[in-house]
């Protein structure tokens, strides 16, 4: 007896646990819902903003109003005879020459400002040439040797010579004798530079552009 009711009961399981597999209702589960998906929200991206770089002299690196004109480099006397010079001051740049005798002798290089008039004029020296070509200029003298002269104009700068008869030049009287009394006109040489010489002078210096960094160390 005890077998027969193991046997039914072995029986009864097996058949609920066959109607489980063959369909039977199971766990319920959870349909999500429609999802809704909104607009897409664009992002505008700003571009970063750009920094306003002032113009600047290219020979000074002092910002302002840059005119378009290439550089003017005038040979000026500096014995006793020829000070005080006229229009040394406003020069952007000024070589000061060892030449014979123990004088010197500037080549004073114009550009951000224009001088009524220069001088005393004095003559070209051999170094001229190497110190002013950077800049392919123009340059304004008295004279001198041919072979200087000649190196000047092999390297690439205009020439206005007083003793070739070139126009800006006067013998100023009462500021002494000659040879030390010729004076020029910067705004004449600049209004007769020729097509190949109107270009600016490029940079002779790397100039810092904060006071607090300083470019040189002297």
């Amino acid at each position: 007896m005890p077998r027969l009711l193991a046997a039914a009961s072995t029986v009864a399981v097996l058949a609920a646990l066959a109607a489980c597999s063959n369909g039977g209702p199971g766990p319920s589960r959870s349909t999500p819902g429609d999802v809704t998906v909104g607009p897409s929200v664009g992002v505008q991206k700003q571009a970063a903003p750009t920094a306003t770089v002032p113009a600047r002299w290219p020979l000074t690196g002092v910002a302002g109003t840059v005119a378009n004109r290439p550089a003017l480099a005038v040979k000026i006397e500096n014995s006793r005879e020829a000070r005080p010079q006229t229009g040394l001051d406003q020069a952007d740049m000024v070589w000061e020459e060892v030449v014979e005798g123990g004088i010197t002798r500037f080549a004073a290089v114009f550009d951000s400002q224009v001088p009524a008039e220069v001088g005393p004029v004095r003559s070209v020296r051999p170094m001229d040439s190497t110190i002013l070509a950077p800049m392919h200029g123009l340059i304004a003298f008295s004279g001198g040797q041919p072979g200087f002269v000649q190196l000047l104009s092999d390297a690439g700068l205009q020439l206005f010579s007083q003793d070739r008869g070139a126009p800006g030049f006067a013998r100023k009287s009462g500021v002494g004798s000659a040879p030390h009394n010729v004076y020029g006109t910067p705004s004449t040489w600049w209004s007769n530079a020729d097509a190949q010489h109107q270009a600016p002078p490029a940079p002779q210096f790397v100039i810092a552009r904060q006071t607090s960094a300083a470019s040189a160390v002297v």
